[in-house]
């Protein structure tokens, strides 16, 4: 399973999304089918990887960071983004508690 990703352990589960899906071919829309697949290869090599080493030519330990899929449904990608049109919008709040 994927620690920290319970949407995507929810889409895996036994295999729920392509159960779903087989049992509504023809009444799920493409955006929905895309968002879901784009979804489950976050965070994989699907969508490219930055490579990090040390710059000691005695050091050996690499680490790859995969990107995300940039989608609006994954919580993974969008986090981000929420986060900075959150602080983005401060300035039309009211300055008070929550």
């Amino acid at each position: 399973m994927h620690p920290n990703k319970p949407l995507k352990n929810l889409f895996y589960k036994n295999n729920a999304s392509l159960t779903y899906l087989n049992q509504h071919i023809g009444l799920v829309h493409d955006a929905v089918i895309e968002n879901v697949t784009k979804i489950l290869a976050c965070g994989t090599a699907v969508f490219g990887s930055r490579k990090y080493a040390s710059s000691n030519n005695n050091c050996t330990h690499t680490k790859y960071i995969h990107q995300t899929c940039k989608s609006r449904a994954c919580n993974s990608s969008c986090i981000k983004a929420t986060e900075r049109w959150v602080q983005t919008q401060q300035h039309v709040l009211p300055d008070c508690e929550w």
